[in-house]
């Protein structure tokens, strides 16, 4: 009976202890998505870049709901303006490579 008792006097001490490392990497997760923005908004070529591939993403997904046989012009207008977005950002990623990262901070 005294493991019984035991077990239960730990149980909230493990449960605080499981709380407070999902804080401790939610607030790591945090942090990581802010220092993302703070690089992105101090980089003008790296928010460009993106910038692009969150609207080519936003397009790749409204191309899966259009069909390219019934709707054929509106379905390969989107693609040609996907793919210029994406050429853009591949550019932009080759510049963005060579750069040091000084240049982010």
């Amino acid at each position: 009976m005294d493991v019984f008792y035991t077990f239960q006097a730990e149980a909230p001490m493990t449960a605080l202890l499981v709380a407070m490392a999902f804080l401790r990497l939610f607030a790591w997760a945090v942090m990581l998505l802010l220092d993302q923005v703070r690089t992105a908004s101090k980089s003008p070529q790296l928010a460009r870049y993106t910038t692009l591939k969150r609207e080519a993403a936003l397009m790749r997904a409204k191309l899966q709901h259009i069909s390219a046989q019934d709707e054929f012009a509106r379905y390969f207008k989107l693609d040609r303006q996907m793919n210029a977005k994406n050429a853009e950002a591949d550019k932009l990623s080759i510049y963005l490579a060579y750069l040091p990262d000084s240049q982010y901070y």
